[in-house]
């Protein structure tokens, strides 16, 4: 429940807001607003609470935007570890697992053994 004045100029309990329930204002400008609806307050002296308010929230609105962007790179960098593969290259290769000295000893009848292909698949080459 909204803290507002209800028709019998009653002030109910709640988050201080407006009766449309947007942005909480603070106790001072709301009281303001009543005493001026009743004609207690003159709308220059109600215009500046309203001033006051809004450098109020600009500066708040201001260091909230000040924090978010000085965290923000520090997110982002945790986020994004650089790494770089031990493999990293091989995707340009005619075939990808073999260097070109390991298609050269193929081309040649040389045994080439599995290790390459036990380590890709995260098994124990041969010793």
């Amino acid at each position: 429940m909204n803290n507002q004045v209800n028709r019998n100029d009653q002030t109910l309990p709640g988050i201080p807001t407006e009766p449309v329930g947007s942005v909480p204002r603070p106790r001072e400008l709301q009281d303001a607003l009543v005493a001026q609806s009743q004609g207690n307050l003159t709308t220059e002296a109600l215009d500046a609470l309203f001033v006051t308010s809004r450098k109020f929230f600009m500066k708040y609105l201001v260091s909230i935007s000040v924090i978010l962007f000085a965290i923000t790179p520090a997110a982002v960098s945790a986020e994004n570890p650089i790494h770089k593969s031990d493999y990293a290259g091989q995707e340009k290769r005619l075939i990808k697992s073999l260097s070109d000295d390991d298609i050269q000893q193929l081309q040649q009848g040389e045994g080439w053994g599995l290790a390459k292909a036990a380590e890709l698949n995260g098994m124990p080459g041969p010793a």
